[in-house]
């Protein structure tokens, strides 16, 4: 947190700082990790990357990524941003890698769905100071460098994750190559409103998606479902025909905020299946109703602008993204010395 005697950096370091990275390191060349350091490239970033597969950093090379030997090579060659991007069950030993070789100077990011199992791992290796949680909304059913797309995230709402350890210019520097390279918008959260969130519009959607064509899969008329089945049960179950065990991981990651969820979702889905044995019309209109109503997203006034200088200024984003105002980016106020997040609602939208 800025104190009244802390040094501020001059004009030009903020320039670049709120200009965004120009080196990126990415750990993982899946497909977010993959997508990231395709759009980066595209947008003249020097994007160097590392992946276990040999096949995977080849293929990167031939993308125009400069594929790096080993982790150690990676995170030794000092990028300005270094993303990670690895499984969730991997973060905590990848952290502790990171670690051992991270220049001081390079900010720590990563796109894990579960910001509180990241914040853990960065805790335990020792990179809280240095790091800024992030997480694209954004994907396909589709995994692996094959399938990643720089388009992919054009558009895509990215939570950045704030703790009270986060360096204002650090999440300053992660959300200018969202909002700039990246293509993105950013939804400033801590973690435990993120995974609340991710839960309720991520996980709780893939727990559906298997449980129907699981319940297609097993019953007597199965095939006469396929057959019949259109847009509504293709694009519910989309999410279902990606990787299973991936799945599951993220879904025990999050088991905590999951649980609750899951408990209200099962508990209105009592009460509809309570109307419709008792033919109860008003309850059963009333259900889907309910579900209309809220289906917009939200709109918001006037563009906030909050200066990296402010001693509230993690409380000021944080409390915008409650109310779900946007950051589009992030510019130097040269008169007042300082980098600002430049924050407004979004369009309402039928969602």
């Amino acid at each position: 947190m800025v104190t009244p005697h802390a040094v501020q950096p001059a004009n030009d370091d903020l320039a670049r700082i709120a200009a965004g990275p120009r080196t990126l390191g990415i750990v993982g060349l899946g497909l977010i990790g993959g997508s990231v350091a395709l759009a980066a490239v595209e947008a003249g970033l020097e994007v160097r990357a590392w992946d276990p597969d040999s096949q995977t950093r080849h293929s990167a090379s031939d993308r125009g990524i400069e594929p790096r030997t080993s982790l150690a090579d990676l995170v030794s060659s000092a990028p300005d941003v270094l993303l990670v991007a690895v499984p969730l069950r991997h973060m905590a030993q990848t952290m502790t890698q990171i670690a051992e070789r991270i220049n001081p100077r390079t900010t720590v990011t990563d796109v894990g769905s579960v910001k509180s199992r990241v914040r853990e791992a960065v805790r335990a290796a020792g990179l809280d100071e240095q790091y800024v949680g992030a997480h694209p909304m954004a994907g396909t059913e589709r995994s692996g460098f094959a399938a990643a797309s720089s388009r992919i995230l054009v558009g895509a709402t990215w939570a950045v994750t704030l703790s009270e350890s986060t360096d204002q210019l650090r999440a300053a520097n992660v959300t200018a190559l969202i909002t700039g390279a990246l293509g993105g918008e950013v939804i400033m959260l801590n973690d435990s409103d993120h995974d609340r969130a991710a839960a309720m519009i991520s996980h709780l959607p893939h727990v559906y998606a298997h449980s129907l064509t699981a319940h297609v899969a097993q019953s007597p008329i199965g095939q006469i479902a396929r057959t019949l089945a259109a847009g509504s049960f293709r694009d519910g179950t989309r999410v279902a025909r990606g990787d299973a065990a991936r799945n599951a991981a993220m879904i025990l990651d999050n088991r905590s905020a999951l649980l609750q969820i899951l408990d209200d979702s099962l508990a209105q889905l009592g009460t509809l299946r309570q109307s419709l044995a008792e033919q109860d019309e008003a309850a059963v209109r009333a259900y889907f109703a309910a579900g209309t109503a809220h289906g917009v997203r939200p709109t918001g006034g006037a563009a906030h602008m909050v200066s990296h200088a402010d001693p509230a200024w993690r409380d000021q984003l944080l409390d915008l993204g409650r109310s779900g105002e946007l950051v589009r980016g992030v510019r130097v106020n040269p008169l007042r010395g300082c980098i600002e997040f430049e924050a407004s609602g979004v369009e309402a939208a039928e969602g």
